[in-house]
C-alpha cells in the first residue's frame, strides 16, 4: 500500500547549508546521503510531499530525479524557478497542501497563528533549528502545540511517514 511521507528544506546543492549545522565534510556527501535516505525509506508507489527549499541553484534540479517515488513541491522561499522547469523533476507544484481528513496544512514557512483556526496542525519547514522551537515527539520540533517542524535536520535527513506523523499529533 502506498504511503505519504514529509520532509522540507533539503538544500541540495547548497554548499553553505554544510556551515549551519550539518555535519557534512562536503555538499556531495551532504546531497548522497539525503538522496540515499530518502531512496531507503522512500518506494516507488509512495508519495512525499517535500516542503520547500530542494535545490538551491537551477544546475542542482536534476539531482530531484534520483530520489524515489512522486514528489509533491509545496514551493519555498528557494525554490524560485519556472514551473516547467520543476515540473521536470516533480509530479506536482503547489502553495501549500491541505490534509482535511487529518486536520493539518503543510507548508514551508509556518503560517500565521490567526490562520489555523482551520486546522490542528501546520507542518511547515524553514525554520531549520531556530532557537524558538523545542523538541516534541523526537521527530521535530514545534513552535507551540500546533506546528511541527519537517526541515531536514529535525527529522534525521529522513522523510516522515503520515502515520507516525498522526500518531505523535495525538
Amino acid at each position: 500500500m502506498p504511503e505519504t511521507f514529509f520532509i522540507a528544506d533539503l538544500h541540495l546543492g547548497y554548499k553553505n547549508i554544510i556551515n549551519y549545522g550539518r555535519n557534512f565534510d562536503t555538499i556531495e556527501e551532504h546531497d548522497q546521503c539525503l538522496i540515499d535516505l530518502w531512496n531507503k525509506t522512500v518506494r516507488a508507489q509512495d508519495t512525499t510531499d517535500l516542503l520547500g527549499d530542494a535545490v538551491m541553484n537551477r544546475r542542482c534540479l536534476p539531482l530531484l530525479k534520483n530520489l524515489n517515488g512522486k514528489k509533491i513541491l509545496v514551493a519555498g522561499n528557494h525554490d524560485a524557478f519556472k514551473a516547467t522547469e520543476l515540473l521536470e523533476c516533480f509530479d506536482d507544484v503547489r502553495g501549500v497542501a491541505v490534509f482535511s481528513a487529518h486536520s493539518f496544512v503543510a507548508t514551508h514557512i509556518p503560517v500565521h497563528p490567526q490562520c489555523l483556526d482551520r486546522w490542528k496542525y501546520n507542518v511547515h519547514g524553514h525554520l531549520h533549528r531556530d532557537n524558538i522551537t523545542k523538541p516534541v515527539f523526537g521527530i521535530g520540533n514545534v513552535i507551540n502545540d500546533k506546528y511541527i517542524c519537517v526541515s531536514a535536520e529535525q527529522v534525521n535527513y529522513t522523510p516522515l511517514a503520515l502515520p507516525l506523523l498522526l500518531e505523535k499529533m495525538k
